[in-house]
């Protein structure tokens, strides 16, 4: 039976709360950033807006809203917008349950795999 080390927990804890962060920080629209004078808003964590969610339908006196679909999987997406102020969008824009799942289960199954690895090289 596989059994995860101790400094494999440790690691797996870790990543899992910054997973969960990438993923709560956008789920909820949670926005921080940082503003000056001279240059545009600086967002840390995420650009979500409360008008992220533009797109509704209403059912059985229920609002159900659609999120926008992200263009590009975390992190192949665009930090910095493309207009000419060129401002930084966050450190987990665009992170929504697609990208939760699969570091999730990366973040569970490489240790397993490296184990599996490791024992066919002993058979050997």
């Amino acid at each position: 039976m596989f059994k995860y080390t101790v400094n494999q927990k440790k690691i797996i804890v870790v990543l899992m709360l910054i997973n969960t962060l990438a993923f709560l920080v956008n789920f909820f629209n949670t926005q921080r950033y940082i503003n000056s004078d001279f240059k545009p808003k600086t967002y840390i964590l995420t650009d979500c807006t409360p008008g992220y969610f533009k797109d509704y339908y209403r059912y059985k006196n229920k609002t159900y809203y659609y999120r926008h679909k992200q263009e590009k999987f975390w992190p192949f997406t665009e930090f910095f917008e493309s207009s000419s102020k060129g401002r930084f969008r966050g450190l987990f824009v665009d992170y929504d349950h697609t990208e939760f799942l699969i570091y999730s289960v990366l973040i569970f199954g490489i240790p397993v795999v490296g184990r599996i690895l490791n024992q066919k090289e002993e058979k050997e």
